[in-house]
């Protein structure tokens, strides 16, 4: 079954100095019974048992394995041949002291892909007289103990070999011979190699004796005198363990380490080393924030910046608005035509077709109408023009309208009026005069000698029998007369207006320049809100739209001397495109503001455009061409992060393979792979990087959001956007990262054989 021909193994001192522990042994051993190789300290018998057993690699030579040679062998067939043919039992026992008793024998079960069978182990462990102690861990055992456990370990996989080195030579006498008792019962039905310096013990047990001296063997002996029968002894110890199941010829189990105990493991080591973890994460989580910063910067989405801007600031209206591409083309006198690349861009309305459309996507959609002058049958002072605006902005009431008073207009000649100018002209109310249809027509359009109006309550506003509360306006080709037939409730006052509003409140001259953000505070309300638009009905636009109706764009070549241009869009202007604009509602709701957003990036094949108009994307032009110069900067940074946050995992990984150094070894001796023995710290590293990772983003989330806030009081731009680009990113470099840091320490250890693993200081 096992044979070793030529074998041969030197080692290579620092010094370079080449010792020759194994020099031409050729051996033939039997499937069954136990041999003892014998010899003294270097004569070689120790590296001859784990040249047998796959745990060193030989210099020359080979070893033949149920007639099938080792020279083809890789390290994945050496781990599969530990894992299946071989049990180890060491002089320093080897067991893993964290585990139990049941889950040291257990382990070898399972690196065989079989189920953890309580009854097969408790059998096994009262054959080796542990099943009491079968829940205690194993470093509380004693030596005598400790080697029973490898024992079990070893016989529960079902190995045709046992080797045992100095098994009992760390144990007193009595224990020996209990240890060799047991090895002697299992001899029966499978090969038990034993290294000894004991040789009382090798001729009291041994079916032959095998002595090495400088390496090569110096006597080999079969023991018959005087010994009983091999079967004999079986029966008289009264051995329980079964024989061995019948296995097709070299036939490997590759070994596969349960994910239970990879994770077990690999918490275990952070466990471990509390302090070390603990001041790791606080490194990484370090490093990750820095990473998430720098990368909101790498990622940089124009789209994105333009969504958080517009959550963080006040206002919670835009107003979409429609265009449409050209392309501009040169043709020449001397009959080449050339494309210039360039495009020119023209607005257009929407259709009411087009506006229901939106209406059943966005239910709360607003159309925006400009068909009359502002209102001129009213006077407010200046200084209440200045907050509230000139009020010459119209949209189509829908009920998505929140009714404060009365209700919303209903017929064509019927308006309502929003919050903000019922306030104003509370504010001013001794100064607001309703002016008659014959004032008008007198062309009296404001009547200074017209009796004041009082207003006070919405009553006050709200047309009736006893109050004809009317709006005229000039809708260009005739005067308009609207019946005021209610108020309806307009965005919340801007927190920029507050002392504004005060000075007007208290009389205070407001034209001194002592409230410059006066106008930039306008400009943001009027352009993410209505504040100040009259509310017209449905019927209007029916009843008078096709007055408002716009001429079709004709595109008419331009000649000059040498050349004539000539516009072209695929685009087609209709009549009926008398909506100015879409007014959206987003309420800061990341969702929508997404999808109204993302309506001015849509492609459309028409060469028609949407254009989402807030002061936010006129601020922002800047801010993008500023970031854009700095990007490469941003993609340095991160890459400087992501090598420190590497370095800071490989150092902990390092030192935690370094620590488990023996558990490698032990692990690699049972059969595991490398990659077993990966998987277990790279789950420690894991585990650092997604607490990590998960701690990165809510401190990276909480810090863009800071400065997020500081960004738009100072340059009206959130540029810190800490989306789903960044936390991939985060996870991603954490990942590899980890990865890499385990792989490359681990890699290392897994070159050395097993032994040197388990040997190593």
């Amino acid at each position: 079954m096992l044979q070793v021909k030529d074998l041969r193994k030197e080692y290579v001192t620092d010094k370079s100095v080449i010792t020759k522990a194994l020099d031409g042994v050729t051996l033939d051993f039997p499937e069954t019974g136990m041999v003892f190789i014998l010899g003294k300290s270097g004569s070689g018998k120790s590296t001859l048992l784990n040249l047998c057993g796959g745990l060193d690699k030989v210099t020359s030579g080979e070893i033949i394995i149920n007639g099938k040679s080792s020279k083809n062998f890789t390290g994945k067939d050496f781990d599969s041949y530990r894992n299946t043919f071989v049990g180890f039992v060491f002089q320093e026992y080897n067991v893993l002291e964290d585990y139990t008793v049941a889950e040291n024998v257990a382990l070898a079960m399972e690196l065989q892909g079989k189920k953890r069978n309580r009854e097969e182990i408790a059998s096994i462990l009262n054959e080796v007289e542990m099943a009491e102690l079968a829940s205690r861990k194993s470093g509380t055992l004693s030596g005598g103990q400790k080697q029973r456990v490898a024992i079990a370990r070893a016989i529960v996989k079902q190995p045709e070999i046992i080797l045992a080195d100095e098994p009992t030579g760390a144990l007193d006498s009595e224990t020996g011979t209990q240890i060799f008792e047991l090895l002697k019962k299992l001899s029966a039905s499978r090969l038990v190699l034993v290294v000894s310096h004991d040789r009382d013990f090798a001729e009291q047990y041994a079916d032959r004796i095998i002595e090495l001296k400088d390496g090569k063997v110096d006597s080999d002996v079969v023991c018959t005198e005087g010994k009983e029968d091999k079967k004999e002894v079986s029966q008289e110890t009264g051995a329980a363990i079964e024989p061995l199941a019948e296995r097709k010829e070299t036939e490997f189990i590759r070994a596969r380490l349960p994910f239970k105990h990879v994770l077990r493991m690999g918490f275990k080591s952070l466990k471990g080393k509390p302090v070390r973890f603990a001041f790791s994460i606080i490194l990484c989580i370090f490093a990750f924030v820095l990473l998430g910063l720098s990368s909101t910067l790498m990622f940089y989405s124009e789209k994105s910046v333009v969504v958080e801007t517009m959550r963080l600031s006040p206002g919670n209206y835009v107003t979409v608005g429609k265009g449409f591409e050209t392309r501009l083309f040169y043709h020449y006198n001397d009959g080449r035509v050339e494309e210039n690349g360039d495009s020119l861009r023209k607005s257009t309305g929407f259709t009411v077709e087009e506006y229901e459309q939106f209406q059943r996507k966005y239910p709360d959609a607003l159309a925006k109408v400009s068909f009359f002058n502002e209102p001129y049958n009213f006077e407010l002072s200046s200084d209440t023009w200045d907050y509230y605006g000139t009020i010459d902005q119209y949209v189509i009431a829908n009920p998505s309208l929140k009714v404060l008073a009365g209700r919303l207009p209903a017929a064509s000649d019927e308006i309502a009026i929003p919050e903000f100018l019922f306030n104003a002209m509370k504010l001013e109310q001794t100064k607001f005069v309703f002016v008659t249809e014959e004032d008008v027509a007198a062309g009296q359009l404001v009547n200074e000698s017209a009796p004041k109006h009082t207003v006070s309550t919405y009553e006050d506003v709200l047309y009736s029998q006893s109050n004809p509360a009317t709006i005229f306006v000039n809708g260009g080709a005739q005067t308009f007369n609207f019946k005021i037939v209610g108020v309806y409730q307009s965005d919340k006052e801007p927190a920029a207006y507050k002392s504004l509003k005060r000075a007007v409140e208290n009389g205070e001259d407001t034209d001194t320049g002592d409230f410059p953000e006066q106008s930039s505070a306008w400009s943001r309300v009027r352009d993410n809100g209505f504040y100040s638009y009259f509310a017209l009905s449905t019927e209007f636009l029916m009843e008078y739209g096709h007055l408002y109706e716009r001429k079709p764009v004709v595109f008419e070549p331009h000649e000059s001397e040498h050349s004539w241009e000539e516009y072209q869009s695929n685009y087609t202007q209709t009549p009926d495109s008398i909506i100015d604009g879409i007014i959206l509602k987003h309420s800061h709701n990341l969702s929508k503001l997404n999808r109204i957003v993302g309506l001015a990036y849509e492609k459309h094949a028409d060469d028609s455009y949407f254009t989402v108009n807030s002061p936010v994307l006129s601020e922002l032009n800047q801010v993008n061409r500023q970031v854009g110069l700095f990007r490469n900067a941003f993609l340095y940074a991160g890459l400087g992060l992501t090598v420190f946050a590497f370095l800071l995992m490989f150092n902990l990984i390092s030192v935690s393979v370094i620590t488990k150094k023996k558990d490698i070894g032990i692990l690699r001796a049972l059969g595991a792979r490398s990659l077993d023995v990966f998987f277990v710290f790279f789950v420690e590293a894991l585990m650092i990087a997604l607490v990590s990772s998960v701690a990165a983003f809510a401190f990276s989330a909480i810090i863009c959001y800071v400065l997020d806030i500081m960004m738009i009081k100072t340059i009206k731009a959130a540029i810190f956007v800490f989306g789903i680009f960044p936390m991939l990113f985060i996870l991603g470099i954490a990942a590899l990262t980890s990865f890499l840091a385990t792989l490359i320490p681990v890699a290392n250890y897994t070159k050395k054989s097993p032994v040197e693993s388990i040997r190593m200081p």
